[in-house]
């Protein structure tokens, strides 16, 4: 890959917009703790997408593997203060936690069973955590989570949080990118897209349904184990349903059908969530609102209304759009 292409990759592109983004952030009125919290958001929509947007199966239960990766983290800092350590023991016990839930309910699930199942296990699990007082610290939650320093940084100011955060949700999303990039992630795409003739072509589709289910789940818990260490607590209500409702809702206006679409609807409605709680406190009500109009009126999300945009502007001066020449034909073959 030549440099001009490399700089002009997404991947590129997104990691120049994590630089910029705390600047933007601030100008607009907020802080770099709020810049901070809108990535642990992008990287919980984009671990939802992973599973919803490329094989089709939409999980009200990934809450409880966002809350795994918490609790998992913030337990763990209290042994060994070493974030990075920390934020992949988040993520690899919501994946030790996902595999045998996958077997179970991938196998035996799919569509709207799919969906009230994960839900039941998500509130099942709230349910443990609620209880496990010595553990969880039950309704109270769980404090005394330990930032410490990375390599001397002291991670407890919030420009160096965030910077900590963008590197988390650059790996995050990269990750995801790779994967549904490669081979694995067109199968899922093809499942997403026509379920039953998959298997005609000679791909088992529960199998690769559970390790995107997997996958899926790690993203989520390393999107946990980040938000555990902005707050610097773990609340029981991070399994709720309601938690991967708000993500799911978010993941649906900022696009499925689009890669980037989820991480910028979680900045969109985070950003407005923040603005309107200081204007009003019917501002539930207000984001419901934007919500049942973008479902109307622009299904696809942020990234079908971009799209419409891009398809506005390469229309001809005459309002019609540009038509591409057709491709000269192949030559045959002499003899």
């Amino acid at each position: 890959m030549s440099v001009g292409r490399l700089v002009r990759h997404p991947l590129a592109l997104f990691g120049l917009a994590l630089y910029i983004f705390p600047y933007l952030v601030v100008a607009l009125g907020k802080s770099t703790f709020n810049a901070s919290e809108f990535l642990v958001w992008a990287i919980f929509a984009t671990g939802i997408n992973l599973l919803w947007g490329f094989t089709g199966d939409l999980s009200f239960g990934h809450g409880m593997f966002f809350g795994w990766g918490a609790y998992s983290a913030g337990l763990m800092s209290r042994h060994a203060a070493f974030v990075p350590l920390d934020l992949i023991v988040g993520a690899a016990v919501a994946m030790v936690v996902a595999w045998p839930l996958a077997k179970i309910i991938v196998r035996r699930a799919s569509g709207i069973y799919f969906a009230m199942i994960t839900l039941a296990v998500g509130e099942m699990f709230y349910f443990v955590a609620l209880r496990s007082t010595s553990i969880t610290g039950g309704e109270n939650g769980l404090g005394d989570i330990r930032l410490g320093k990375l390599f001397g940084i002291d991670l407890s100011s919030r420009v160096n949080f965030y910077y900590l955060s963008a590197w988390t949700a650059f790996i995050a999303v990269g990750v995801a990118w790779f994967v549904t990039h490669s081979s694995f992630g067109r199968v899922c795409r093809a499942i997403q897209q026509n379920r039953a003739r998959v298997p005609f072509l000679g791909f088992d589709t529960v199998r690769y349904r559970e390790r995107a289910f997997v996958i899926s789940a790690g993203i989520c818990g390393l999107a946990g184990a980040l938000s555990a260490f902005h707050l610097r607590h773990v609340a029981a209500d991070t399994l709720r349903w309601t938690n991967t409702g708000a993500a799911v809702l978010i993941a649906m206006l900022g696009g499925i059908q689009s890669f980037f679409g989820p991480a910028a609807g979680a900045v969109v409605v985070k950003f407005l969530e923040t603005i309107l709680n200081e204007k009003t406190k019917y501002w539930p009500a207000v984001m419901g609102v934007i919500f049942a109009a973008f479902v109307l009126v622009a299904p696809g999300g942020l990234a079908g209304l971009a799209q419409r945009a891009r398809v506005m502007l390469r229309r001809g001066p005459g309002g019609e759009p540009e038509v591409p020449s057709p491709p000269a034909p192949a030559l045959e073959h002499a003899g």
